[in-house]
């Protein structure tokens, strides 16, 4: 882990901190990972996120902010999560300086139908959400 957790995020409910497997074009990496049902998008240091893959351009920059200061986002990366047997993707913000290694925010918790027990230090995936359905396709 690098540095402390900034005290914006949720106050502590719905918040699990998890060394995970991270998978990119370019390979995998085990992280520190801060899993917060509090945090809106998901965040990766930039470093880390060039390791991964390479950067991808958001359509439109992306303002945050927090206790320390506001900061701007221009691109991410495309990242598979370890979860037990699953690897869900997701595109993490990239951004210099973050305080862990990666921030699991609600927009990948919501997408991947994730749920949070923090007493119990469980991260719950429905199995159903990893059925990915192509809508208007007609097979041939």
């Amino acid at each position: 882990m690098r540095g402390q957790a900034t005290p914006w995020y949720s106050g502590g409910k719905g918040i699990i901190a998890k060394r995970v497997s991270l998978f990119g074009s370019r390979g995998k990496k085990t992280v520190f990972a801060l899993f917060d049902s509090g945090a809106s998008k998901s965040l990766i240091r930039r470093d880390l996120a060039r390791d991964l893959g390479p950067l991808v351009e958001l359509p439109e920059p992306e303002r945050f902010e927090m206790v320390r200061g506001r900061f701007i986002v221009r691109d991410g990366c495309v990242a598979s999560v370890g979860l037990g047997r699953a690897k869900p993707a997701h595109l993490f913000r990239a951004v210099e300086r973050l305080s862990e290694d990666l921030i699991v925010g609600a927009d990948f918790l919501q997408q991947w139908d994730v749920r949070l027990e923090p007493r119990r230090k469980k991260i719950v995936l429905d199995p159903r959400a990893l059925r990915l359905k192509a809508v208007g396709h007609r097979p041939q």
